[in-house]
């Protein structure tokens, strides 16, 4: 009976262990947690290279697409911030500005186009005149996100 009672003390504790893990809420495909980088090991690690697979990347959101909740610029303090689109067109919250999370999926460098900027300008809310500003293709480093977790 002892050996039982520790058995299923184990499990509820191992358990308990698990719900911990996974506090937050899931957008997108759920994706085990697992090691993560902060948005400036993420920066430093596509400048080495055009692509990245299956990478997790830990930030605070920007901005949000004021649309849809279709994507997501996370705020990286040494430049530039990341382009997070998401995959298969899911959506979060549109008022998750600030908050903690962690996107998986993959990154590349890619070159926007003039027309896609100023549509992105318009799902942020910019004014007519920062949209008539843009007018040359600018490259940018884009995570293709297939899950976000919201911490």
């Amino acid at each position: 009976m002892k050996k039982l009672i520790t058995i299923a003390a184990a499990i509820l504790l191992t358990n308990m262990g698990i719900a911990q893990e996974t506090k937050g809420t899931f957008y997108g495909q759920k994706f085990e947690q697992g090691r993560s980088m902060d948005v400036a090991q993420f920066s430093a690690a596509i400048n080495a290279t055009d692509k990245l697979k299956d990478i997790r990347v830990t930030g605070t959101i920007e901005q949000v697409c004021q649309s849809a909740g279709c994507w997501v610029r996370l705020n990286n303090p040494n430049g530039e911030s990341i382009f997070v689109k998401f995959k298969d067109h899911f959506t979060i919250p549109k008022d998750l500005a600030g908050a903690t999370v962690v996107v998986y999926g993959n990154a590349s460098k890619k070159t926007v186009s003039v027309a896609d900027q100023k549509h992105f300008a318009e799902d942020a809310g910019k004014s007519a005149d920062e949209i008539a500003k843009i007018t040359k293709p600018k490259d940018e480093v884009r995570i293709d996100a297939s899950g976000i977790l919201i911490q």
